[in-house]
Order: structure tokens, then sequence, then C-alpha cells
């Protein structure tokens, strides 16, 4: 009588491997994304030359982009300040 064949495990290490690194970019550009109103509320309603350039292309796309900047309003709104 031969052993009983078992069927080895497949492992997802390799799909894991690429999936946290691209989930953990996707949360970094969505708290970037979402992180404007805050940081200019605790900034005293402005940002500063240095924010202001990390901001860039987020001011880029709200001054060129209608959707872009009707959800700015809005999320500006939502934080009781105006963009």
């Amino acid at each position: 009588m031969s052993a009983p064949e078992t069927e080895t495990p497949r492992h997802s290490g390799s799909r894991s491997f690429v999936l946290w690194p691209g989930l953990s970019l996707l949360g970094l550009l969505l708290l970037y994304v979402l992180s404007v109103p805050p940081v200019v509320r605790f900034n005293g309603g402005k940002l500063s030359p240095a924010l202001e350039t990390f901001y860039k292309p987020l001011i880029f796309a709200y001054e060129h982009s209608d959707a872009v900047q009707k959800f700015y309003d809005w999320y500006f709104k939502l934080w009781g300040m105006r963009p």
C-alpha cells in the first residue's frame, strides 16, 4: 500500500508581498489628499511656504479640475472652513 498523497499548501506570500506595499501606498495617498483641511486649520487658516510646496500637486489639481474643486469645496465646508 502506498502512502496517501497530501497536497502541499500554497502560500500566498508572493501575493501579500505585493498587496501590503500597494495598500500602504494607497493609504498614504488617501491620507495626503484628506489631510489638507486639518493641516490648514491647525496652521492658523493658511499654508506656510513649505506646506504649500508639499501640497502643490493638490493645489494644481484644485485650480484645473472642476471635480477636485467641488470635492475640496465640500470637504473644507465639512471642516467648517473655506478653501
